[in-house]
């Protein structure tokens, strides 16, 4: 039995964000691909965020950029699983907290492994009540 939809209809409406990404040696990074829904969890359109990704990281909350960055070398490094928690200032005007999870795919882009990321859109919503910034608001 053939499925109804594509791959491309059952990702637009999973409740999460999948992406491809890429961390060069250099530092720099680039999105492949990142889902439809992220218009829902992120606020903005997937092609927003892979004209530049980051675009992303001027969304998360400044106390928590350096750290992840941090993590996300030591696991392109590693080849370890990378999962981090991150403020993030969607465009609605709520704070969200938001889990990463990424781990290499087999594949490699101009020579790098490429990172399959996740961030479950239900994660967001355990975490709001929870927000705690170094300067007390929200």
């Amino acid at each position: 039995m053939a499925l109804k939809h594509g791959l491309s209809d059952f990702l637009g409406i999973l409740p999460a964000v999948l992406y491809e990404y890429v961390l060069y040696p250099d530092g720099s990074a680039e999105l492949l691909y990142l889902s439809p829904s992220s218009e829902e969890i992120l606020g903005q359109p997937a092609e927003y965020f892979v004209a530049d990704v980051n675009r992303f990281w001027a969304m998360v909350h400044p106390n928590d950029v350096e750290q992840t960055q941090a993590e996300d070398v030591r696991a392109n490094h590693t080849g370890e699983l990378f999962v981090s928690q991150v403020r993030f200032f969607h465009p609605g005007g709520q704070m969200r907290w938001l889990q990463l999870s990424s781990k290499p795919t087999p594949e490699q882009y101009n020579g790098v492994d490429i990172w399959m990321v996740h961030i479950p859109a239900h994660h967001e919503h355990l975490f709001r009540t929870n927000v705690n910034t170094d300067s007390g608001s929200t």
